[in-house]
């Protein structure tokens, strides 16, 4: 849900979302050949079921997403000097 949708992540388990946006991520999901049970609302696509894939990307993002607030949080507590030689590293060496 995180992947597809941007909902934050909460105690590192769980994405909420607002009940007004139910019909949409359950469309996003039908649209994705996701399995998803919600209330009484069971969709299966069997072999066409894509979860895994988008569990594994899913994990993927949110593990790059927490070494980018890592180095953020770094980088706020860098002096002007420091970041500044940083930022010209990377556009020569890196980009």
């Amino acid at each position: 849900m995180n992947y597809l949708f941007k909902y934050k992540i909460i105690d590192n388990e769980k994405v909420g979302f607002p009940i007004s946006s139910l019909s949409k991520v359950l469309n996003t999901l039908d649209k994705y050949y996701i399995n998803y049970k919600v209330d009484n609302i069971v969709k299966n696509y069997g072999s066409k079921n894509k979860y895994h894939e988008y569990l594994v990307k899913g994990i993927k993002n949110k593990e790059l997403n927490d070494k980018i607030g890592i180095l953020e949080s770094k980088l706020l507590n860098l002096s002007n000097d420091k970041i500044d030689i940083l930022i010209k590293y990377i556009e020569n060496e890196l980009i």
